[in-house]
């Protein structure tokens, strides 16, 4: 087994967690009378984020692995995993209203969606060596200034903007940089 092999498999658990947590929380947040859209369809983009990072890792295949560069890798999944625990609370049938639990969680969930994209920003610095002026970081620029936005206000229609460009941008992301596996290095 090749080391990038053997790394996957600790990415591959988180995301996979990750995956679940969010898939789970989805018969909850779809019941009539319950739903949110604006957390449904962040729901939705954050589960194609997901996907789409997890498609990206192969473009680490190539990095000279340490174990700093290890850790600082997973920190980014780890991160994606927190943000799926906050939009996807352990009990999700105990929700009885998904608008008034994500109001309740809505800052933790900016701060760690700011998170989750500087660090994949990062690893896309470190560990794939993707240049600053590469046209994928205008995705870290727009996930940092919705973050912010997300953090800042508490208006219902700004949210309804940031999850409908969030959906969409997430869409064209993974349509336009990772339409072949390792595209980003």
């Amino acid at each position: 087994m090749a080391l990038f092999e053997y790394i996957t498999i600790a990415f591959s658990l988180v995301y996979s967690f990750t995956v679940m947590r969010l898939i789970s929380g989805l018969p909850y947040s779809t019941r009539r009378g319950r739903i949110y859209w604006v957390h449904l369809l962040l729901l939705l983009a954050f589960l194609l984020w997901v996907v789409n990072a997890f498609w990206a890792f192969w473009s680490y295949h190539d990095s000279e692995w340490t174990y700093l560069r290890y850790i600082l890798a997973l920190a980014g999944p780890a991160a994606q995993y927190y943000v799926a625990v906050v939009l996807v609370p352990d009990e999700p049938a105990e929700v009885t209203s998904w608008r008034e639990h994500y109001f309740s969680v809505r800052r933790r969930l900016w701060i760690a969606f700011g998170v989750a994209a500087v660090l994949a920003d990062l690893n896309s610095t470190v560990l794939v060596g993707m240049p600053v002026s590469h046209p994928a970081r205008v995705g870290t620029l727009g996930n940092l200034i919705a973050a912010i936005v997300g953090f800042g206000f508490e208006d219902s229609r700004v949210h309804g903007g940031l999850a409908i460009v969030g959906f969409v941008t997430v869409v064209a992301y993974g349509a336009v940089f990772l339409a072949q596996p390792g595209s980003l290095g």
